[in-house]
Protein backbone atom coordinates (compact mmCIF):
# COMPACT_ATOMS: atom_id res chain seq x y z
CA UNK A 1 0.00 0.00 0.00
CA UNK A 2 1.15 3.47 -0.85
CA UNK A 3 1.10 6.12 1.42
CA UNK A 4 0.92 9.98 0.42
CA UNK A 5 1.67 12.82 1.80
CA UNK A 6 -0.20 16.35 1.70
CA UNK A 7 2.96 17.17 0.01
CA UNK A 8 2.86 14.51 -2.56
CA UNK A 9 -1.09 15.08 -3.31
CA UNK A 10 -0.65 18.40 -3.91
CA UNK A 11 2.33 18.41 -5.75
CA UNK A 12 1.23 15.70 -7.93
CA UNK A 13 -2.72 16.90 -8.42
CA UNK A 14 -1.61 20.61 -8.71
CA UNK A 15 1.57 21.32 -10.13
CA UNK A 16 2.31 18.53 -12.16
CA UNK A 17 0.78 21.01 -14.97
CA UNK A 18 2.39 23.96 -16.43
CA UNK A 19 1.01 26.44 -14.58
CA UNK A 20 3.91 27.08 -12.39
CA UNK A 21 6.68 26.40 -14.83
CA UNK A 22 9.28 27.61 -11.96
CA UNK A 23 10.33 25.24 -9.05
CA UNK A 24 11.60 27.47 -7.02
CA UNK A 25 8.28 29.49 -6.95
CA UNK A 26 6.63 26.39 -7.34
CA UNK A 27 8.37 25.41 -4.21
CA UNK A 28 7.11 29.10 -2.18
CA UNK A 29 3.73 28.86 -3.35
CA UNK A 30 3.10 25.32 -1.81
CA UNK A 31 4.90 26.07 1.53
CA UNK A 32 2.27 28.91 2.35
CA UNK A 33 -0.49 26.76 0.84
CA UNK A 34 0.82 24.26 3.24
CA UNK A 35 0.98 26.85 6.42
CA UNK A 36 -2.77 27.90 5.40
CA UNK A 37 -3.65 24.21 5.84
CA UNK A 38 -1.69 23.66 8.67
CA UNK A 39 -3.33 26.65 10.53
CA UNK A 40 -7.40 25.82 9.17
CA UNK A 41 -6.43 22.45 11.08
CA UNK A 42 -5.61 24.44 14.33
CA UNK A 43 -8.54 26.33 13.77
CA UNK A 44 -10.69 23.41 13.45
CA UNK A 45 -9.12 21.83 16.24
CA UNK A 46 -9.66 25.31 18.69
CA UNK A 47 -13.44 25.10 17.57
CA UNK A 48 -13.90 22.10 18.61
CA UNK A 49 -12.51 22.28 21.56
CA UNK A 50 -14.59 25.88 22.62
CA UNK A 51 -18.00 23.64 21.09
CA UNK A 52 -16.79 21.04 23.54
CA UNK A 53 -16.51 23.57 26.55
CA UNK A 54 -19.22 25.71 25.60
CA UNK A 55 -21.88 22.61 26.26
CA UNK A 56 -19.81 21.72 29.22
CA UNK A 57 -20.63 25.06 30.45
CA UNK A 58 -24.09 25.43 29.32
CA UNK A 59 -25.00 21.44 31.11
CA UNK A 60 -23.30 22.85 33.63
CA UNK A 61 -25.72 26.50 33.67
CA UNK A 62 -28.62 24.38 33.19
CA UNK A 63 -27.78 21.75 35.80
CA UNK A 64 -27.21 24.88 38.59
CA UNK A 65 -30.49 26.65 37.37
CA UNK A 66 -32.54 23.06 37.67
CA UNK A 67 -30.99 22.78 41.48
CA UNK A 68 -31.68 26.01 42.28
CA UNK A 69 -35.37 26.08 40.86
CA UNK A 70 -36.27 23.06 42.36
CA UNK A 71 -34.91 25.04 45.92
CA UNK A 72 -37.18 27.66 44.77
CA UNK A 73 -40.34 25.57 44.71
CA UNK A 74 -39.81 24.10 47.40
CA UNK A 75 -39.42 27.23 49.31
CA UNK A 76 -42.32 29.04 47.46
CA UNK A 77 -44.61 26.26 48.37
CA UNK A 78 -43.45 26.76 52.22
CA UNK A 79 -44.40 30.79 51.49
CA UNK A 80 -47.82 29.69 49.89
CA UNK A 81 -48.08 27.54 53.34
CA UNK A 82 -47.46 30.26 55.56
CA UNK A 83 -44.37 28.96 56.89
CA UNK A 84 -42.07 31.55 55.26
CA UNK A 85 -42.42 34.86 54.49
CA UNK A 86 -41.83 36.67 51.44
CA UNK A 87 -38.79 38.59 52.60
CA UNK A 88 -36.89 35.47 53.59
CA UNK A 89 -36.99 34.81 49.80
CA UNK A 90 -35.56 38.74 48.86
CA UNK A 91 -33.00 38.27 50.99
CA UNK A 92 -31.39 35.41 48.84
CA UNK A 93 -32.29 36.56 45.62
CA UNK A 94 -30.13 39.76 46.82
CA UNK A 95 -27.30 37.77 47.68
CA UNK A 96 -27.27 35.30 44.35
CA UNK A 97 -28.25 38.41 42.25
CA UNK A 98 -30.81 35.78 40.23
CA UNK A 99 -33.40 37.75 40.48
CA UNK A 100 -34.34 37.92 36.52
CA UNK A 101 -33.94 34.06 36.63
CA UNK A 102 -36.85 34.12 39.66
CA UNK A 103 -38.90 36.60 38.26
CA UNK A 104 -39.37 33.94 35.01
CA UNK A 105 -40.05 31.37 37.71
CA UNK A 106 -42.61 33.02 39.67
CA UNK A 107 -44.18 34.01 35.97
CA UNK A 108 -44.50 30.31 34.97
CA UNK A 109 -45.38 29.21 38.44
CA UNK A 110 -48.45 31.86 38.75
CA UNK A 111 -49.82 30.29 35.51
CA UNK A 112 -51.41 27.17 37.14
CA UNK A 113 -52.24 29.28 40.55
CA UNK A 114 -55.23 31.85 41.24
CA UNK A 115 -56.84 33.38 43.31
CA UNK A 116 -55.03 34.37 47.05
CA UNK A 117 -52.06 32.55 46.00
CA UNK A 118 -51.57 34.03 42.71
CA UNK A 119 -51.49 37.35 45.10
CA UNK A 120 -48.91 35.88 46.90
CA UNK A 121 -46.66 34.95 44.41
CA UNK A 122 -47.20 39.37 43.13
CA UNK A 123 -46.63 40.18 46.66
CA UNK A 124 -42.76 37.64 46.31
CA UNK A 125 -42.09 39.51 43.23
CA UNK A 126 -43.02 43.02 43.85
CA UNK A 127 -39.44 43.77 44.67
CA UNK A 128 -38.27 42.62 41.26
CA UNK A 129 -41.11 44.42 39.32
CA UNK A 130 -39.52 47.85 38.98
CA UNK A 131 -36.44 46.50 36.96
CA UNK A 132 -39.00 44.26 34.93
CA UNK A 133 -40.82 47.64 34.06
CA UNK A 134 -37.64 49.12 33.23
CA UNK A 135 -36.87 46.08 30.40
CA UNK A 136 -40.54 46.87 29.23
CA UNK A 137 -38.96 49.89 27.41
CA UNK A 138 -35.61 49.43 27.15
CA UNK A 139 -34.87 45.26 25.90
CA UNK A 140 -35.63 44.00 22.74
CA UNK A 141 -38.57 43.16 21.44
CA UNK A 142 -38.81 39.53 23.10
CA UNK A 143 -37.71 40.93 26.08
CA UNK A 144 -40.27 43.44 26.46
CA UNK A 145 -42.99 41.52 25.69
CA UNK A 146 -41.87 38.73 28.36
CA UNK A 147 -42.15 42.19 30.24
CA UNK A 148 -45.40 43.37 29.90
CA UNK A 149 -46.58 39.81 30.32
CA UNK A 150 -44.92 39.37 33.82
CA UNK A 151 -45.98 42.54 34.69
CA UNK A 152 -49.82 41.45 33.76
CA UNK A 153 -49.80 38.50 35.09
CA UNK A 154 -47.65 39.16 38.34
CA UNK A 155 -47.81 43.11 38.60
CA UNK A 156 -51.60 44.17 38.11
CA UNK A 157 -53.35 46.46 39.07
CA UNK A 158 -49.69 48.52 40.14
CA UNK A 159 -48.29 48.65 37.10
CA UNK A 160 -51.46 48.97 34.96
CA UNK A 161 -49.55 52.04 33.28
CA UNK A 162 -46.36 50.28 32.21
CA UNK A 163 -48.77 47.79 30.07
CA UNK A 164 -51.15 50.77 28.96
CA UNK A 165 -47.97 52.51 28.01
CA UNK A 166 -46.33 49.36 25.86
CA UNK A 167 -50.05 49.93 23.70
CA UNK A 168 -47.35 52.76 21.74
CA UNK A 169 -44.69 50.38 21.13
CA UNK A 170 -43.37 49.39 18.02
CA UNK A 171 -43.46 45.88 18.31
CA UNK A 172 -46.76 44.40 16.94
CA UNK A 173 -45.76 41.11 19.56
CA UNK A 174 -45.31 43.44 22.49
CA UNK A 175 -48.74 45.64 21.36
CA UNK A 176 -50.71 42.31 21.58
CA UNK A 177 -49.25 40.82 24.59
CA UNK A 178 -50.61 44.62 26.24
CA UNK A 179 -54.07 43.81 24.51
CA UNK A 180 -54.42 41.07 26.05
CA UNK A 181 -53.76 41.84 29.42
CA UNK A 182 -55.90 44.63 29.09
CA UNK A 183 -58.66 43.23 28.13
CA UNK A 184 -59.48 42.30 31.86
CA UNK A 185 -63.18 42.03 33.06
CA UNK A 186 -61.82 43.56 36.59
CA UNK A 187 -60.09 46.48 33.83
CA UNK A 188 -63.09 47.71 31.92
CA UNK A 189 -61.70 51.48 32.35
CA UNK A 190 -58.82 50.24 29.55
CA UNK A 191 -61.50 49.48 26.90
CA UNK A 192 -61.52 52.95 25.28
CA UNK A 193 -57.70 53.20 25.50
CA UNK A 194 -57.22 49.74 23.57
CA UNK A 195 -60.07 51.02 20.83
CA UNK A 196 -57.88 53.82 20.19
CA UNK A 197 -54.89 51.38 19.20
CA UNK A 198 -56.92 48.69 17.31
CA UNK A 199 -56.01 50.58 13.82
CA UNK A 200 -52.55 49.58 14.46
CA UNK A 201 -53.40 45.82 14.00
CA UNK A 202 -54.32 45.67 10.32
CA UNK A 203 -52.77 42.31 10.15
CA UNK A 204 -54.83 40.58 12.82
CA UNK A 205 -58.01 38.87 12.23
CA UNK A 206 -60.84 40.41 13.05
CA UNK A 207 -63.18 38.01 15.09
CA UNK A 208 -59.89 37.85 16.85
CA UNK A 209 -59.34 40.93 18.06
CA UNK A 210 -63.59 41.02 18.63
CA UNK A 211 -63.04 38.10 20.52
CA UNK A 212 -60.31 39.87 23.01
CA UNK A 213 -62.57 42.59 23.49
CA UNK A 214 -65.77 40.61 24.65
CA UNK A 215 -63.42 39.00 27.62
CA UNK A 216 -64.49 42.34 29.52
CA UNK A 217 -68.19 41.44 29.56
CA UNK A 218 -71.23 43.42 29.16
CA UNK A 219 -69.13 46.79 30.48
CA UNK A 220 -68.03 47.15 27.24
CA UNK A 221 -71.14 47.53 25.00
CA UNK A 222 -71.23 51.22 25.75
CA UNK A 223 -67.78 51.66 24.49
CA UNK A 224 -68.15 48.90 21.65
CA UNK A 225 -71.75 50.82 20.23
CA UNK A 226 -70.05 54.46 20.55
CA UNK A 227 -66.92 53.21 18.64
CA UNK A 228 -69.02 51.35 15.69
CA UNK A 229 -71.70 54.25 15.13
CA UNK A 230 -68.62 57.41 15.19
CA UNK A 231 -67.58 57.93 11.65
CA UNK A 232 -64.70 59.76 12.77
CA UNK A 233 -63.22 55.91 13.85
CA UNK A 234 -60.87 54.04 11.74
CA UNK A 235 -63.65 51.95 9.50
CA UNK A 236 -61.64 48.66 10.72
CA UNK A 237 -61.83 49.53 14.24
CA UNK A 238 -65.24 50.52 13.51
CA UNK A 239 -66.06 46.46 12.44
CA UNK A 240 -64.14 44.90 14.96
CA UNK A 241 -66.60 47.06 17.39
CA UNK A 242 -69.53 45.35 15.08
CA UNK A 243 -68.32 41.77 15.60
CA UNK A 244 -67.78 41.97 18.80
CA UNK A 245 -71.22 43.39 19.83
CA UNK A 246 -72.65 40.25 17.72
CA UNK A 247 -70.62 37.97 19.88
CA UNK A 248 -72.20 39.92 23.00
CA UNK A 249 -75.63 39.72 21.46
CA UNK A 250 -76.27 42.93 21.77
CA UNK A 251 -79.81 43.87 20.86
CA UNK A 252 -80.23 47.53 21.59
CA UNK A 253 -77.76 48.24 18.85
CA UNK A 254 -79.98 47.40 16.12
CA UNK A 255 -81.29 50.35 15.18
CA UNK A 256 -78.08 52.19 14.08
CA UNK A 257 -77.06 49.73 11.71
CA UNK A 258 -79.14 50.73 9.10
CA UNK A 259 -77.12 54.36 8.28
CA UNK A 260 -73.87 52.61 8.64
CA UNK A 261 -75.01 50.38 6.24
CA UNK A 262 -76.59 53.36 3.88
CA UNK A 263 -73.91 55.60 4.87
CA UNK A 264 -70.53 53.34 4.68
CA UNK A 265 -68.69 51.76 1.87
CA UNK A 266 -66.10 49.98 3.98
CA UNK A 267 -66.27 46.09 2.80
CA UNK A 268 -65.33 44.83 6.24
CA UNK A 269 -67.45 47.39 8.13
CA UNK A 270 -70.44 46.38 5.73
CA UNK A 271 -69.98 42.94 6.02
CA UNK A 272 -69.36 43.23 9.73
CA UNK A 273 -72.69 45.10 9.69
CA UNK A 274 -74.60 43.12 7.95
CA UNK A 275 -73.83 40.28 10.13
CA UNK A 276 -74.68 41.81 13.70
CA UNK A 277 -78.17 43.13 12.10
CA UNK A 278 -78.29 39.33 10.99
CA UNK A 279 -78.26 38.35 14.76
CA UNK A 280 -79.89 41.35 16.53
CA UNK A 281 -82.12 42.83 13.85
CA UNK A 282 -85.73 42.76 13.37
CA UNK A 283 -87.85 42.51 10.54
CA UNK A 284 -88.45 46.47 10.26
CA UNK A 285 -84.65 46.58 8.99
CA UNK A 286 -85.29 44.56 6.02
CA UNK A 287 -85.31 47.88 3.62
CA UNK A 288 -82.08 48.29 3.94
CA UNK A 289 -80.69 44.40 4.20
CA UNK A 290 -82.50 43.72 0.32
CA UNK A 291 -80.85 47.14 -1.16
CA UNK A 292 -78.12 45.96 0.47
CA UNK A 293 -78.69 42.78 -1.50
CA UNK A 294 -78.43 44.66 -4.75
CA UNK A 295 -74.59 45.82 -3.82
CA UNK A 296 -72.27 45.97 -6.50
CA UNK A 297 -69.54 44.64 -3.65
CA UNK A 298 -69.81 41.21 -4.15
CA UNK A 299 -68.88 40.29 -0.63
CA UNK A 300 -70.97 42.60 0.72
CA UNK A 301 -73.79 41.43 -1.42
CA UNK A 302 -73.00 37.86 -0.42
CA UNK A 303 -73.18 38.49 3.56
CA UNK A 304 -76.72 40.79 3.17
CA UNK A 305 -78.35 37.42 1.30
CA UNK A 306 -77.36 35.46 4.62
CA UNK A 307 -78.70 38.35 6.62
CA UNK A 308 -81.95 38.50 4.35
CA UNK A 309 -82.11 34.49 4.78
CA UNK A 310 -81.88 35.23 8.41
CA UNK A 311 -84.50 38.20 8.74
CA UNK A 312 -86.62 38.10 5.88
CA UNK A 313 -90.02 36.66 4.67
CA UNK A 314 -91.91 34.54 2.96
CA UNK A 315 -91.22 37.19 -0.21
CA UNK A 316 -87.78 37.20 0.04
CA UNK A 317 -87.86 34.21 -1.12
CA UNK A 318 -88.05 34.83 -5.00
CA UNK A 319 -84.40 37.03 -4.37
CA UNK A 320 -82.71 34.17 -2.51
CA UNK A 321 -83.42 32.08 -5.28
CA UNK A 322 -82.37 34.79 -8.11
CA UNK A 323 -79.21 34.84 -5.99
CA UNK A 324 -78.46 31.18 -6.45
CA UNK A 325 -77.83 32.05 -9.92
CA UNK A 326 -75.59 34.74 -8.97
CA UNK A 327 -71.79 35.03 -11.05
CA UNK A 328 -70.00 35.29 -7.72
CA UNK A 329 -70.16 31.45 -6.10
CA UNK A 330 -70.02 33.04 -2.35
CA UNK A 331 -73.38 35.03 -2.93
CA UNK A 332 -74.76 31.48 -4.38
CA UNK A 333 -73.70 29.92 -1.16
CA UNK A 334 -74.98 32.60 1.18
CA UNK A 335 -78.20 32.52 -0.59
CA UNK A 336 -78.86 29.00 -0.25
CA UNK A 337 -77.80 29.24 3.61
CA UNK A 338 -80.30 31.93 3.30
CA UNK A 339 -82.92 29.33 1.81
CA UNK A 340 -82.11 26.71 4.52
CA UNK A 341 -82.42 29.64 7.21
CA UNK A 342 -85.99 30.49 5.43
CA UNK A 343 -87.33 26.94 5.93
CA UNK A 344 -87.39 26.81 2.18
CA UNK A 345 -85.84 23.25 2.28
CA UNK A 346 -87.95 21.98 -0.91
CA UNK A 347 -86.58 24.31 -2.90
CA UNK A 348 -82.78 23.36 -2.31
CA UNK A 349 -83.88 19.85 -2.32
CA UNK A 350 -84.86 20.75 -6.00
CA UNK A 351 -82.01 22.53 -7.00
CA UNK A 352 -80.14 19.50 -5.46
CA UNK A 353 -82.00 17.04 -7.51
CA UNK A 354 -81.99 18.53 -10.50
CA UNK A 355 -79.53 19.39 -13.14
CA UNK A 356 -78.59 22.82 -12.38
CA UNK A 357 -74.56 23.61 -12.52
CA UNK A 358 -74.70 24.50 -8.81
CA UNK A 359 -76.49 21.25 -7.61
CA UNK A 360 -73.70 20.03 -5.53
CA UNK A 361 -73.69 23.20 -3.77
CA UNK A 362 -77.30 22.93 -2.97
CA UNK A 363 -76.44 19.14 -1.94
CA UNK A 364 -73.48 20.32 0.11
CA UNK A 365 -75.63 22.64 2.09
CA UNK A 366 -78.72 20.52 3.01
CA UNK A 367 -75.73 17.78 3.74
CA UNK A 368 -73.66 20.24 6.53
CA UNK A 369 -77.18 21.62 7.92
CA UNK A 370 -78.46 18.09 8.86
CA UNK A 371 -75.07 17.65 10.78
Amino acid sequence: MIYFSYYQIIHFSVFSFPLFPDPVYRDHVLFYLSIAILILTLLTFIFAILAICLRIANEKKAARYQRIEEQWENEILEVLDGEKKAEDLWQKMEQEKDWLLFVDFLLRYARVLSGQEREILSQVAMPFLDSVARIAVTGDAERRAWAVKTLSVLGMPAYNQAIVAALGDSSPLVTMVAVRALMNKDYPEYIAVVLKHLHRYDTWSINYLASLLTDIGAEAVPFLRQTLVDRDTNPRTRAVAAEALRMLNDFAVADSIPAILEQESDRDLLCSSLRLLGQVGRPQHLTVIRKMCESPDDVVRANAMRTLGQLGESEDIPRLRSAFDDPFPWVAIHAAWGMWEMGSLELLEQFANSDHPRANLARQVLSEAKE
